[in-house]
């Protein structure tokens, strides 16, 4: 029944959202838009795929590591690309706490809780940057107050992150939703302000990396707007993404609220969900399908092994 009704309540808003978009924008000229981009852009967001994933795999092997489970690149980078492909499935993102999963000789209780450590860490870093979008993008502030804001607002997350964890220590347990040894996160209150910056640094690069990407792309479909309007717009997007609770697995819908954002600079609400679909394809559909098919030979050998013995 309240499998049913979340159901109900996602198709609801989603036709609410999608209906409130194309009441309010024009979609005029979607085959205009393909057909003039400009290749320059695609080329550059293309080469910003390499960082952004070797920024996420690095921080995966640091994470695996501290757990004492030695790790090799390449497993951390196929456990991450694995975890995209769930991520296509569950909603929010949260697929990706399953990327644990595919690591061998490791406990994966373990590895799911230092996945909810890289999703804490990312989230402040979005919801603090986004922060600073806002105002940017909202508000008329000098210059001087702008820089101000950005580097505090870049700072922010490293304290939150760890802060939080560090709370977690002298709170009351979480309440059982499932396992009792999954949701005992106090036992990640044990990094220290060094490591805490170490994948700090990390995730910004990371999410850093995307933002360009997301930028332009919005160019390489919009031709307009200055850079930092880009950048802003693309961080207050994700930011608005993030936020959206609806989703049906990771497939799209809450890529259309990038609209929202640029929207505010002039960019066309083609440009903006062209942009933000082929950003998604790039990022996040291509790297699962790539990651299932790496992990696929090793799957299939455990079954052969395992039918022989029966």
């Amino acid at each position: 029944m309240k499998k049913n009704l979340t159901l109900a309540l996602k198709i609801v808003v989603s036709l609410l959202l999608f209906g409130w978009i194309f009441t309010n924008y024009e979609f005029k000229n979607f085959t205009k838009t393909l057909l003039e981009v400009e290749p320059f852009w695609i080329l550059l967001t293309l080469l910003l795929i390499i960082p952004n994933f070797f920024f996420q795999f690095v921080k995966w092997k640091m994470l695996v590591d501290s757990s004492g489970t030695e790790t090799t690149f390449f497993t951390a980078s196929k456990s991450v690309l694995c975890g995209k492909f769930l991520t296509l499935f569950v909603p929010g993102g949260a697929g990706e706490l399953g990327r644990g999963l595919f690591v061998k000789n490791a406990s994966k209780v373990e590895l799911t809780k230092l996945a909810v450590f890289d999703k804490v860490q990312n989230f402040s870093v979005v919801l603090c940057l986004g922060g600073f979008s806002y105002f940017y993008l909202m508000t008329d502030l000098s210059f001087n107050l702008k820089i101000s804001l950005l580097i505090f607002c870049s700072i922010l997350p490293l304290f939150l992150s760890f802060g939080f964890f560090k709370a977690l220590k002298y709170t009351r347990k979480l309440k059982e939703i499932g396992s009792k040894e999954l949701l005992n996160l106090e036992e990640l209150s044990k990094f220290d302000i060094a490591f805490h910056l170490k994948t700090y640094v990390l995730a910004f690069l990371f999410h850093g990396t995307y933002i360009v990407q997301f930028a332009f792309l919005v160019l390489a479909f919009g031709k307009k707007g200055n850079f930092p309007d880009l950048l802003s717009a693309s961080i207050f997007s994700n930011l608005l993404k993030l936020l959206l609770p609806i989703s049906f697995g990771n497939f799209g819908i809450r890529e259309i609220t990038a609209i929202f954002g640029f929207n505010l600079i002039g960019v066309s609400a083609e440009a903006a969900t062209t942009g933000s679909f082929i950003l998604f394809f790039l990022n996040n559909f291509l790297p699962g399908i790539l990651g299932i098919l790496l992990f696929a030979p090793e799957f299939f050998s455990k079954r052969k092994a395992n039918l022989s013995k029966s």
